[in-house]
C-alpha cells in the first residue's frame, strides 16, 4: 500500500504597505483620491495622510484597501488591459464593481465575471 503524502503549499503573505496597496489600487484600477475618498468614505486628506504613511486607516478601511488591492492584482494577473473601464462599468443591475466595493456587497464571483467577460471581447 502507498503511503499518502500531502503537500502543503504555503502563500506568500502580503507584506505591502497601505501606501503601497493605495498605490496599485491607483496604478491598475486608475481610480482618483476623490474615487478612493468615497470608496473608503473619508476625506481625499486621509487618502493622502495614508499615502505619505503619516496615519493609518482604522481596521475596516484596512480590510478595504486590502480586498481591493487584491482585486487590482486579480485584474492585473488576467491581463486586462481596461480594468479602469470595467471596474466602473455599470455591469451588475446598474450598479458598478465600485460600486459594490463601496457597498460591501461584492464578491469574488463579481470579480470573475468581469475577467471573464473581457477575456471574451478580447
Amino acid at each position: 500500500m502507498k503511503k499518502k503524502t500531502k503537500i502543503l503549499i504555503k502563500l506568500r503573505p502580503d507584506i505591502r504597505t497601505v501606501a503601497e496597496h493605495i498605490n496599485n489600487i491607483r496604478h491598475i484600477l486608475g481610480t482618483s483620491i476623490s474615487d478612493l475618498g468615497n470608496i473608503f468614505d473619508v476625506s481625499r486628506q486621509a487618502i493622502y495622510n495614508w499615502l505619505a504613511e503619516s496615519s493609518i486607516p482604522r481596521q475596516e478601511k484596512l480590510a478595504r484597501i486590502i480586498a481591493l488591492s487584491m482585486i487590482a492584482d486579480q485584474l492585473k494577473q488576467a491581463n486586462i488591459s481596461r480594468a479602469r473601464s470595467l471596474f466602473k462599468m455599470k455591469t451588475f443591475s446598474g450598479r458598478s464593481l465600485m460600486d459594490l466595493v463601496v457597498s460591501g456587497e461584492y464578491t469574488n464571483e463579481h470579480v470573475s465575471a468581469l475577467i471573464n467577460e473581457a477575456t471574451i471581447k478580447r
